[in-house]
């Protein structure tokens, strides 16, 4: 990514949770909805999880329930909306 808001934001979660468990060490955090993207280059994108569920029903009668599960990346930050990609010519 072109920004660094994920430092940012780490950073001051980080000091935040050190705020509220002072009598603790070894503090540690984990921004998670990043995901290495291999390509051209090896880069860092956001991501969200999305999880959908409908109900189905089998040629028995029986309603059952299925799920599915799948990773959207973003185009953009977050936090600053900047373009995650440069566009290349």
């Amino acid at each position: 990514m072109e920004c660094d808001c994920k430092q940012i934001i780490s950073d001051k979660l980080l000091e935040r949770f050190k705020e509220q468990h002072p009598g603790s060490t070894d503090h540690r955090l984990d921004l998670g909805g990043y995901a290495l993207v291999f390509g051209d280059t090896l880069e860092s994108v956001p991501y969200l999880p999305v999880t959908t569920e409908h109900t189905v029903t089998a040629k028995t009668g029986r309603k059952m329930t299925k799920k599915d599960s799948f990773n959207m990346l973003a185009n953009y930050c977050p936090f600053c909306g900047m373009k995650v990609k440069k566009e290349t010519a």
